[in-house]
């Protein structure tokens, strides 16, 4: 129910409530005056006297005998309030005698809630004057008391009108929380600390948690008997830690209800300390929501971005084939070349020599030759070597510069693109994964190869510098830059503006990921006049 509607039916009530006590009291007036009416009448039979029902300064005439009769039913100015009394002289204006004609009196008298009366009594010659007194005096007490019990009665009446006002504002209250609770897909509960018992539990419980709500009463034991057990520990250690603080908290349970049993459910829990007060004590109040199927969808998720992960490492590794095929090639033909000379050398049987200083030379050849094709291969094992077993330690970048040159230049060769890797000095080193350095390099030079292979005159660049704390990395290419309107999205995992099928979207997430890795940072230098891609790496880690 909305704050609004709440509002009119508090008004509604209001004025229920509001007219119910005015009906008891016009009901509780006529009483008193029927009642004071039957004493007048018993006590002066043949006297004069009338009975109205007065506002704040006017009275209207109800009841009138004798001389008074003419004013039945009409309205007259009465002066006083509460209970007063004023002499005969405003009588005989009434009845249109002179002051002197006759002895009366007149009185207001208090009756219940806001309501009066007058009272007026003429005195004619057959009437003493304290039987007058008498009569007056007997109305008065009758009065007062009819008047007590009256406002005792409004007062139960009252009461009982709050009490019915309340319940229906409780159930109703009930009824929108019944509903809320079976609207929203969390359930809830309210644990008194102090005693400890737990006070609300919300109807949607055994749907959302897939157990009983009585689990939640037989405490904490009852609490862990749901949780799987291989999460139990961590979720009383979490519960330990937290203690009297908030808590957040995901784990499983398995549930006991027919409809689900054995259901194995995840449970994201969160607790929430209420402030502590006197009457109330300490309290807790939980929420707990299914988010089965969202760790589900997370699952899958990891698994397609594993995928795709391996996918593109692959990926990078094949576009390196062809140029590794001639990186690999041409010191193979080199070495079966100066292999079959040695051999027809040899195969003379006779070698001259200088026949000797050439079988030496070509001797030395093959094994450059050949140390050169396990660079080459060792490049690519390191490349492929898969991550977990990875580990962080100080290592030169010569060597990377090294593999990446070994890797690279025979494609970008077969291209027409310059590649310029420098040599750094052996001194400039850091506390890395040079596996993982090595691939975030990797994925920057494909990138930038693929921009500008079918320009005129391009080139990619490496460049490095250093500080006391850090080593910065450039790759740069001689492209433009990237437009304004895709550099936010650059890095996002699988956004790519390659053709269909050349691109897997991943190169630049993954570089940016492997540089926080390192609690450094990848960005794109938007003041470069090329396109130019900075790396930050702490020479030391922290991790």
């Amino acid at each position: 129910m909305s704050s609004s509607a709440r509002k009119r039916e508090s008004g509604y009530l209001n004025q229920i409530h509001l007219r119910s006590v005015s009906r008891a009291q016009g009901a509780a007036v006529s009483e008193i005056l029927e009642r004071v009416t039957s004493l007048l009448r018993a006590l002066l039979p043949n006297g004069d006297y009338f009975v109205s029902h007065a506002g704040s300064e006017t009275c209207t005439v109800e009841i009138a005998q004798g001389i008074f009769a003419p004013l039945s039913g009409k309205t007259l100015e009465v002066p006083g309030d509460g209970n007063s009394s004023f002499d005969s002289r405003e009588l005989a204006k009434w009845i249109g005698h002179e002051p002197g004609e006759g002895d009366g009196a007149c009185f207001r008298l208090h009756l219940t809630g806001d309501q009066s009366a007058v009272i007026g009594v003429w005195r004619s010659q057959g009437l003493a004057h304290s039987d007058l007194f008498h009569a007056l005096a007997s109305v008065t007490q009758l009065a007062t008391e009819a008047s007590r019990s009256s406002d005792l009665e409004l007062d139960l009446q009252a009461q009982r009108l709050r009490a019915d006002t309340m319940r229906s504002e409780v159930e109703q209250l009930q009824h929108f929380y019944r509903r809320f609770s079976n609207a929203i897909s969390q359930c809830f509960w309210v644990l008194d600390i102090d005693q400890p018992r737990v006070q609300i539990v919300s109807e949607n419980f055994e749907r959302v948690w897939g157990a009983r709500p009585e689990i939640l009463h037989e405490g904490l034991s009852g609490f862990m008997s749901s949780v799987l057990p291989a999460d139990r520990d961590r979720v009383l250690s979490e519960f330990h830690t937290h203690l009297g603080a908030e808590l957040s908290t995901e784990f499983r349970v398995v549930a006991d209800t027919e409809e689900s049993l054995g259901e194995v459910r995840w449970i994201w829990l969160r607790a929430f300390p209420l402030p502590s007060t006197e009457a109330l004590g300490r309290r807790v109040v939980f929420i707990a929501d299914d988010i089965t199927e969202k760790k589900s969808e997370e699952e899958v998720l990891r698994s397609r971005e594993a995928d795709l992960v391996s996918r593109a490492r692959l990926q990078a590794i094949g576009d390196l084939a062809s140029g590794v095929a001639h990186e690999i090639n041409n010191p193979l033909t080199i070495i079966v070349g100066k292999a079959s000379e040695v051999k027809r050398i040899v195969s003379t049987g006779h070698p001259r020599p200088e026949d000797i200083s050439v079988i030496a030379a070509y001797a030395d050849k093959i094994q450059k030759t050949s140390i050169r094709i396990s660079e080459i291969v060792q490049s690519l094992k390191f490349l492929s070597r898969p991550e977990k077993h990875m580990s962080i330690h100080r290592h030169p970048f010569y060597k990377i510069f090294q593999e990446l040159r070994d890797m690279c230049s025979e494609r970008f060769k077969a291209h027409g693109v310059l590649l310029e890797i420098p040599e750094p000095p052996p001194e400039l080193a850091a506390e890395i994964n040079p596996t993982l350095v090595s691939q975030m390099l990797l994925n920057l030079i494909n990138n930038a190869h693929d921009a500008v292979e079918k320009e005129r005159n391009a080139w990619v660049r490496v460049e490095w510098a250093e500080d006391d704390d850090s080593i910065y990395l450039f790759v740069t290419d001689s492209g433009p830059g990237i437009p304004i309107k895709i550099r936010s999205r650059i890095f996002d995992p699988f956004f790519t503006t390659k053709d269909p099928g050349k691109g897997t979207g991943l190169g630049l997430s993954l570089a940016a990921s492997i540089a926080a890795h390192h609690q450094g940072s990848l960005r794109l230098d938007n003041l470069h006049t090329h396109t130019r891609f900075a790396i930050q790496l702490p020479k030391r880690s922290t991790g």
